[in-house]
């Protein structure tokens, strides 16, 4: 699951060591290599170590851009910055203390500081005494704290921007997977140009926000519903097509009409 909500890198780590490229820029680095017997919970903590301490204080709305622009599920990832994330900024902050690293119970070292130990596979460095560790001996506190600011005022902007209702948008009345699936035709056929993302294909949850933005709705959808139903490779997607086609709706490519 964590998998569809963090940015991470579609290349194994591994694989860019023998290669010797660089994990590209706020993207976790991919530790796939070490399923299934790596630790359940290993992105959320890679997630809080990057934004926690790796990340340069000035680049963090580049990093939350990052990984919202790239998550499979950015309402979720959204939830988990507001209820888990933010809370163990202060959790972290209030245990900050001295704390070096023991040896888990007959572990068996592998690459990358990582140990294989009861059957699971972890890396002290991603572990919350680690993190602890970290906050007392570099003094870090202040540091944090302004790093919690930071990503509690990305959040504040976030939910603004998902609540607003613009009195000059249009008004939809038919159910919001609708417009969704319909909106992403229009792009396919080169009506609407789409957001990308840098690998150049579509962004489609900025597409979605764009969704948002554009309409007002009788319920407002999540983006997460958008999103589903205006990505071709998503069920929900091939689903509502399915039925979109068994009713004849069609448009013709743009170019057609030239």
């Amino acid at each position: 699951m964590e998998n569809n909500i963090f940015a991470i890198d579609p290349t194994p780590y591994n694989i860019r060591q023998k290669t010797n490229e660089e994990t590209p820029n706020y993207f976790l680095k991919n530790f796939e290599h070490y399923q299934p017997k790596l630790i359940k919970d290993f992105y959320l903590k890679h997630f809080m170590k990057n934004l926690f301490f790796d990340i340069d204080i000035l680049e963090i709305e580049e990093f939350l851009d990052t990984q919202f622009e790239y998550s499979e599920n950015p309402g979720f990832l959204q939830k988990i910055l507001q209820r888990k994330i933010l809370p163990k900024f202060e959790e972290v902050i209030q245990n900050s203390k001295f704390s070096p690293h023991t040896k888990y119970f007959k572990e068996e070292t592998l690459e990358d500081e990582f140990v294989l130990t009861e059957g699971t596979i972890k890396n002290w460095n991603y572990e919350f005494e680690s993190f602890y560790h970290k906050c007392q001996t570099g003094n870090l506190r202040e540091d944090l704290m302004e790093r919690k600011k930071i990503t509690s005022n990305y959040l504040g902007r976030l939910e603004k921007l998902f609540n607003k209702s613009n009195p000059n948008s249009l008004q939809w009345v038919g159910k919001p997977s609708h417009l969704a699936i319909i909106i992403s035709k229009l792009t396919d056929l080169n009506y609407i140009e789409a957001p990308l993302l840098k690998n150049g294909e579509v962004n489609y949850n900025e597409l979605s926000r764009q969704i948002l933005n554009s309409f007002n709705f009788k319920i407002k959808p999540s983006l997460d519903t958008l999103r589903k139903y205006a990505n071709p490779k998503n069920d929900k997607y091939q689903e509502l097509s399915d039925k979109f086609d068994d009713k004849t709706f069609n448009l013709p490519h743009s170019k057609i009409m030239s």
